[in-house]
């Protein structure tokens, strides 16, 4: 037998109740959370301007690098002591 209008309408307002009772719990994790995401997110930040910093002209080298490595043919010996 379908629910009436007035059935449907109090099982909308009991599944409202049961919904914030679960928000109203897990929102105060979910600010931590979303705090500590933010402070994390700004550290990466800082240590990806860093590291682009410190290696600006590492793509340069690694290209000079190469180039001497093909000049001789690959034959690069060992590192010197």
């Amino acid at each position: 037998m379908p629910l009436s209008r007035e059935q449907l309408r109090a099982e909308f307002w009991q599944l409202q109740s049961q919904i914030e009772a679960i928000e109203a719990e897990s929102g105060p994790k979910r600010q931590i959370r979303d705090q500590k995401v933010n402070e994390y997110d700004s550290y990466i930040r800082t240590l990806d301007r860093e590291i682009k910093e410190i290696e600006k002209d590492l793509g340069e080298l690694k290209n000079q690098q190469g180039m001497a490595s093909r000049a001789i043919g690959g034959q690069v010996g060992e590192r010197p002591k």
